[in-house]
């Protein structure tokens, strides 16, 4: 496993257990069965922001550790609002909700997000205290009929990204409040192999440092600990 630094800055950005149940729920729903599986649990130091934060995992599926997924530090117009570059498969929780996507970047920094409804092997619990925790099913397809991971995937390039909101103001250029992979960066990300069963942990790949989210706000409103990433594990499991 290495870390990648993203270095295409365009100005968009100037700008849990493995369960093998079946279930039914709202977006992000249960599969039947899931041989195939990725799970992730994420730590963050303060309780899960459920009013107006947003918490996104973003998963590149095409096999090439030169380019992934990079926080947008300030506005965009790219509908996700919170993480940008290349990357193919977005999961999302905001007040309580997940969703997932499969996600086609467009030109111009557009994108196009193809929902997939049926992609959890249990449907995740919201958040009751400062763990994140989901697990997908790679086999999984979007609602359109898609596969939601790229069939024959052999490493994904992945990056957490917390932001206190969605920046749509094209004339605010501060930066928000958010946290990414890496120390005080919004374009580090890591690379991991998923071809066999094995579980990754932070300490032993990415090290994410705490106390390192980015903001330009000084009204100390923000409860920044509720953004600060300080521990995950990422599972794949192979039939």
């Amino acid at each position: 496993m290495k870390i990648q630094k993203y270095a295409r800055i365009s100005t968009l950005f100037l700008a849990a257990p493995l369960l093998a149940s079946c279930a039914s729920g709202p977006s992000g729903g249960a599969t039947v069965q899931a041989p195939n599986r990725l799970s992730v649990v994420m730590t963050t130091r303060a309780p899960i922001n459920n009013n107006g934060a947003v918490y996104s995992f973003a998963f590149d599926d095409d096999d090439n550790s030169s380019d992934g997924p990079v926080a947008i530090v300030t506005s965009t117009t790219v509908p996700n609002g919170v993480v940008a570059g290349s990357f193919t498969v977005l999961v999302q929780y905001e007040g309580g909700q997940y969703t997932v996507f499969r996600r086609t970047e467009g030109a111009g920094g557009t994108e196009t997000l193809d929902r997939a409804s049926r992609a959890f092997v249990t449907q995740p619990q919201p958040a009751a205290g400062s763990t994140l925790a989901f697990t997908l099913d790679l086999d999984a397809t979007t609602d359109s009929g898609a596969r939601l991971f790229r069939a024959g995937v052999q490493r994904l390039d992945i990056n957490f990204v917390t932001a206190n909101e969605r920046r749509r103001d094209p004339n605010d250029n501060l930066r928000k409040a958010f946290d990414a992979f890496g120390n005080r960066s919004a374009g580090a990300f890591a690379t991991f192999d998923v071809r066999s069963s094995r579980t990754y942990r932070d300490a032993d790949t990415v090290q994410e440092p705490t106390g390192d989210v980015q903001t330009d706000d000084t009204s100390n409103a923000i409860n920044l600990q509720a953004l600060d990433i300080s521990d995950f594990t990422i599972t794949i499991l192979r039939s």
